[in-house]
């Protein structure tokens, strides 16, 4: 699970490129990735690229708590956060969060990705 605004500095690419290689393993994970912004039109396009099969492209919602419950990890692949809400919020769903050493990620026990 992703969620955030659909910008370039978010490095979205990323994850979606990291998700390929996880199925290529594990052919039933997945990527959801939830919000909006300008990068829209260029994610959807790579989505359906890269992992035709195994993603869901949603708009923001207020409400996460059901889709972190449903998730299995959260990953936030930007290179700078002020803070980071999305990851205290999927820590305290209970999620394992995966993300650079950028805002809280550390304080919350995030995985840091280098």
């Amino acid at each position: 699970l992703m969620a955030s605004r659909l910008t370039r500095e978010k490095n979205i690419p990323l994850a979606i490129r990291a998700v390929e290689k996880i199925i290529s393993k594990h052919p039933h994970v997945g990527l959801v990735i939830v919000g909006d912004g300008p990068e829209k039109k260029s994610l959807e396009n790579l989505l359906r690229l890269i992992l035709p099969n195994n993603h869901l492209l949603l708009s923001w919602v207020n409400n996460l708590l059901p889709l972190y419950k449903g998730a299995d990890l959260f990953f936030l692949t930007s290179r700078y956060e002020g803070y980071g809400r999305t990851i205290v919020e999927a820590r305290l769903a209970g999620l394992p969060v995966v993300s650079f050493d950028v805002g809280v990620a550390k304080e919350m026990g995030a995985i840091i990705a280098t």
